[in-house]
């Protein structure tokens, strides 16, 4: 397997401030791309009997693995700004449910929690 595609779903390592941004922007660009095309087969090609049966599928195939790959970079980041892995672990899981539970209630605090962690410097990693 591709050495950044392995590093990108596995928790295997901390990441940094720069590696965090890269893999967080990447997502976003995937999940952005897979909105479009969501968005484009439920108004133009699917009729509205289709419309339910797809967003469960869209549910399960696309938007659980992203929220997976943003779970995984949350540990990682966090593992990185506390210097434990199990404390960052669990961090990093409770951040990540605040996060993903905000982008529907308050939608600033998710963008103050990326801030953050983009800003914030790691124990671990230090040369970025």
């Amino acid at each position: 397997m591709n050495k950044s595609l392995e590093n990108l779903l596995k928790n295997n390592h901390p990441v940094g401030r720069v590696e965090f941004f890269k893999y967080t922007i990447c997502i976003a660009v995937l999940q952005f791309i897979l909105s479009l095309l969501f968005w484009f087969f439920t108004d133009r090609i699917l009729g509205v009997q289709s419309i339910l049966w797809f967003s469960v599928v869209f549910l399960l195939v696309i938007l659980f693995p992203l929220l997976y790959l943003y779970l995984i970079q949350f540990m990682k980041r966090f593992w990185d700004i506390t210097a434990k892995k199990n404390f960052g672990i669990i961090l990093g899981i409770i951040i990540f449910v605040i996060s993903t539970i905000s982008m529907v209630i308050f939608p600033v605090l998710t963008f103050i929690i990326y801030l953050v962690m983009i800003l914030l410097p790691g124990k671990i990693v230090i040369n970025e």
